[in-house]
C-alpha cells in the first residue's frame, strides 16, 4: 500500500474545495460531494499513523470530523436526499493535516536499515514510532517505557548478531554477574557489556543508563520509594538515548 503524506491530503482537499484553501465561505455539503468526500477519506486512511503528529484535542476532532463524513457518505448511499454534511469537517481535516510533518521522526531512527532481519527490524520500527506517537500525545511513562525497550531489543539484536564477540567475557570485566543466555539478561546489563565491545559509545551509555532508570519508574513501588514519575523529561531524555544507541549501533554495522 503506497503511503500518504499529510501534505497530499491538504492538496486534495485545496483541489476538491478551493474555497477551504483561500478561507472563504463553503456551504453544506451533499450528495453530490461524495466523490471528492470518499476520495479525501481514502487518502487519510493511508497516512502513518505516526505522521499524524496532532495534539489531544485536534487528534479528536480530526476523529470526529472523519466518522462524520463516513456516517452521511453511507446515508447518501441510502438516500441521495439525506441530510447536508456541515463543511468544517473537510476545514478540520485540512488544518489537521497542515499541520503534521511530511517526514518520519527521526529518519535513522525510524528505518534502521542496518538490520538485516526483516521482521525484527518492522517490529523495532513500530516501537520507534509507537514511542514518538506517544510523545506527541502527552503519553510521556509510555514513551519512556518504549523507548529503554527499544534501546534493550537493539542492543540485544547486535550482540546475538556478532558471534564475534565475547559476551560472557565482557560482562565478567565489568563484574556483572549474568544469565548465561542473553535472552534473560536486562538493559542495565546490555549497556555496560556493549560500551565495553565498543558497540556504544560512553556518552550513550551514560544517556542509556538513565533511560533504564527512568524505565524502572513503571513499577508503582520504585515511584513511591524514589518519588520519582515519569515525565516529558523521562520522555525525551530516554528518547534521544535511543537516538545514541541507534546511531552508534547503525555506524558499528557499517564498519
Amino acid at each position: 500500500m503506497p503511503t500518504v503524506m499529510p501534505s497530499q491530503v491538504v492538496k486534495i482537499v485545496d483541489r476538491c474545495f478551493p474555497a477551504v484553501a483561500k478561507k472563504e465561505r463553503l456551504g453544506p455539503l451533499d450528495f453530490n460531494n461524495r466523490f471528492e468526500l470518499r476520495a479525501i477519506i481514502d487518502l487519510l486512511e493511508k497516512v502513518p499513523d505516526v505522521l499524524i503528529s496532532a495534539p489531544h484535542d485536534d487528534y479528536a476532532e480530526l476523529i470526529l470530523a472523519t466518522s462524520l463524513i463516513r456516517e452521511h457518505l453511507a446515508h447518501w448511499a441510502r438516500n441521495p436526499e439525506a441530510r447536508y454534511l456541515a463543511s468544517t469537517t473537510v476545514v478540520t481535516i485540512r488544518n489537521v493535516m497542515a499541520r503534521c510533518p511530511d517526514e518520519f521522526p527521526a529518519p535513522a531512527a525510524i528505518e534502521l536499515s542496518f538490520i538485516d532481519d526483516n521482521e525484527l527490524r518492522d517490529g523495532i520500527r513500530s516501537d520507534v514510532g509507537a514511542t514518538y506517537r506517544s510523545v506527541e500525545h502527552a503519553e510521556w511513562k509510555a514513551a519512556t517505557v518504549l523507548a529503554g525497550a527499544t534501546i534493550e531489543a537493539l542492543l540485544h539484536w547486535i550482540l546475538t548478531r556478532d558471534f564475534a564477540f565475547d559476551v560472557a567475557a565482557a560482562a565478567a570485566a565489568e563484574l556483572l554477574k549474568v544469565p548465561e543466555s542473553l535472552d534473560g539478561w536486562v538493559l542495565g546489563q546490555f549497556i555496560p557489556v556493549a560500551r565495553r565491545l565498543e558497540v556504544i559509545r560512553e556518552d550513550s551509555a551514560t544517556a542509556a543508563m538513565l533511560a533504564k532508570d527512568y524505565r524502572n519508574l513503571i513499577h508503582p513501588g520504585r515511584t513511591a520509594r524514589t518519588g520519582q514519575r515519569c515525565d516529558r523529561g523521562t520522555a525525551y531524555s530516554a528518547i534521544g538515548a535511543l537516538e545514541r544507541v541507534v546511531a552508534d549501533v547503525g555506524a558499528y554495522c557499517g564498519r
